[in-house]
């Protein structure tokens, strides 16, 4: 696989760490399999551009800025991923999924909390060890037709963070929204300040 030299979040140095190992045949991304996939030149580039888009998204998460995380989840939806057409929760989710994708680098696979009932999907991303001091914890509320302001108050409401109260880093929480009536995606985050 090619292996990404790059400076990280907070300088630290990248280099050496293989994304995904960037040889796809044989990697599964929920349940997708690579296997026996021939990259030419062109669906390579698209992969790169793909992994930087991904990239991008994780920063302005990381960075709290809910406008530019909202246009990114749409870009990558309608430039990717628009095979999955959105109807509900789960198709929200799984544009998600994809999305963060370069988030796998620092973080362990995404915690998936579906509680029982209808309304929601959460993604609880906690960093590997060795980038706990740079990356904060991320907990994503999804919500469908409603709004990105909700999707954080039920995160509050449901004490969410709770479950990662032993987590002793920072931890951010991120409501996403999707509106079905204006095709557009909201985004708020806030830090989670613990008592």
């Amino acid at each position: 696989g090619v292996v990404w030299n790059a400076m990280g979040r907070n300088g630290i140095e990248q280099s050496g760490v293989e994304w995904s190992g960037l040889d796809w045949r044989g990697v599964k991304w929920s349940g997708v399999e690579w296997s026996g996939v021939e990259w030419n030149r062109k669906e390579w580039n698209e992969m790169l551009k793909f992994q930087q888009e991904s990239e991008d998204l994780l920063d302005a998460t990381l960075d709290m800025d809910g406008e530019i995380v909202a246009a990114q989840i749409e870009k990558i939806h309608e430039e990717y991923v628009s095979a999955i057409q959105y109807n509900n929760e789960n198709s929200l989710s799984s544009v998600l999924a994809l999305a963060y994708l370069s988030a796998m680098q620092y973080y362990f696979k995404p915690i998936r909390e579906l509680p029982t009932g209808r309304g929601f999907a959460d993604f609880v991303f906690i960093p590997k060890p060795e980038y706990s001091a740079s990356y904060p914890a991320m907990v994503v509320e999804l919500k469908w037709n409603k709004d990105s302001a909700t999707a954080l108050q039920q995160i509050k409401d449901k004490q969410y963070p709770e479950s990662i109260l032993n987590y002793t880093g920072d931890i951010l929480l991120v409501g996403i929204n999707y509106d079905k009536g204006t095709k557009e995606h909201q985004c708020m985050i806030e830090k989670y300040e613990k008592d």
